[in-house]
């Protein structure tokens, strides 16, 4: 079928039956042969035809009828609905979410990438999925699988830009990722050196009897991944992500390269350190593991070390339940952050006051940072804590993508 437009053809179907029938002819022709961005500026310049509208560049439509206006707003809409779906239809992601960005419609595309094959995941669909924030957690999936793990922990340090529960979805792929490859080289290391190959499947449980496979300094991972996933998994909450966190964290205690110099701030000892916190959040010795980080964040100066430790800090105890000291971790080492904003891991003070029902305390820094709409919300929910006639209410912002239909033309 050729591709060629008919254009004697399409001029003859104007003259002898009118512009919709000519226009009909030319998106069949683009209809048939799947050129859908051909089809979509034919469908709009037939639909601006109908109602009247300037046939090139309509620009603004100010000055026309708001009827005229809505009809035509109406079916853009429509027609990058159907745009999309078309180009979903043959696995172009990219094309199809040109035209449903513009609707803000994000599910559809949401779903493709679910469904991609790894082998599809091009550098432009990644970055639409992490960097755009389409969907970062399937993005870092295909990410790890096509790319490794150095491309996914140098994505997540400076490309993702996801709200706190999809980051720690993403800090969890790392954690696993990286357990399961430790696994799978100690026991390659163990075949390697002719010895019998380990009953255990736990990766502390194979180390722990066999010191010479840390021998001359040896590794299993590059060191400099091993410490970007220990900081990294800090913000997981399952269970067993948490336990392969504090498996590396183990191993790492044997690899002195992982920390050749003083970890960051409040995990200056390092793998130690990292240990520590994990067994905390696995309830491991949990007061007196946190109370140790409370202690070497006292001895901290704001000014030098930034937010970091106080969130960390923040983030372990709230996980602990101790909500209200958790709380004045932030009033006493983070209060010169806006209060509603997100820290880069924990949510905003705001939030936290919410989730921990704490509206006096919400509407004291509300009053401080003379955020007069929160204060009133904050006094009016005390007032109806009692009988809980006011429910806190609380949506997180999103970005949403937004085009006129020039843009697709």
């Amino acid at each position: 079928m050729s591709d060629e437009i008919p254009y004697s053809a399409i001029e003859q179907a104007i003259q002898r039956s009118g512009a919709d029938a000519g226009l009909e002819a030319l998106a069949s022709h683009f209809r048939d042969r799947g050129q859908h961005h051909a089809l979509f500026r034919t469908l709009l310049l037939r639909k601006r035809a109908e109602l009247g509208l300037p046939l090139i560049n309509p620009g603004e439509l100010k000055a026309f009828p708001a009827r005229l206006r809505e009809a035509y707003e109406d079916f853009v809409e429509a027609t990058c609905r159907k745009t999309g779906e078309l180009y979903l239809q043959d696995g172009d992601v990219l094309q199809a979410w040109r035209y449903l960005k513009t609707i803000g419609e994000r599910e559809p595309v949401r779903h493709a990438l679910e469904q991609l094959e790894a082998a599809q995941a091009s550098d432009e669909v990644l970055a639409l999925a992490i960097r755009e924030g389409l969907h970062p957690v399937r993005g870092f999936e295909l990410l790890l699988e096509t790319r490794g793990l150095c491309s996914a922990i140098t994505a997540f340090n400076h490309e993702l830009y996801a709200p706190l529960p999809e980051q720690k979805q993403i800090a969890a792929l790392l954690v696993k990722r990286l357990y399961r490859d430790l696994v799978l080289s100690v026991r390659r290391d163990i075949q390697d050196r002719k010895k019998p190959a380990p009953e255990e499947t736990d990766l502390v449980e194979i180390i722990r009897s066999r010191p010479w496979l840390f021998e001359d300094k040896n590794t299993h991972a590059d060191p400099t991944h091993i410490s970007a996933v220990l900081r990294i998994g800090l913000i997981v909450e399952g269970q067993d992500e948490l336990l392969m966190a504090l498996s590396i964290a183990e191993y790492a205690k044997k690899v002195p390269a992982v920390f050749a110099s003083a970890g960051p701030e409040l995990f200056e000892g390092g793998a130690a350190d990292y240990a520590k916190y994990y067994r905390a959040l696995l309830g491991q010795d949990a007061d007196k593991n946190a109370e140790f980080f409370c202690a070497r964040l006292a001895g901290y100066k704001n000014d030098e070390v930034g937010n970091g430790p106080a969130e960390s800090v923040l983030q372990l105890l709230w996980r602990l339940d101790r909500k209200d000291e958790a709380l004045g971790i932030w009033e006493n080492f983070i209060r010169d952050v806006p209060p509603d904003l997100d820290g880069h891991v924990i949510p905003s003070f705001y939030e936290l006051c919410l989730q921990a029902g704490d509206y006096d305390r919400l509407s004291r820094i509300a009053q401080t940072h003379r955020d007069t709409a929160v204060w009133a919300a904050a006094r009016m929910l005390a007032a109806g804590s009692a009988d809980e006639k006011i429910k806190p209410l609380h949506h997180p912002s999103t970005k949403s993508a937004s085009a006129s239909s020039d843009d697709l033309s």
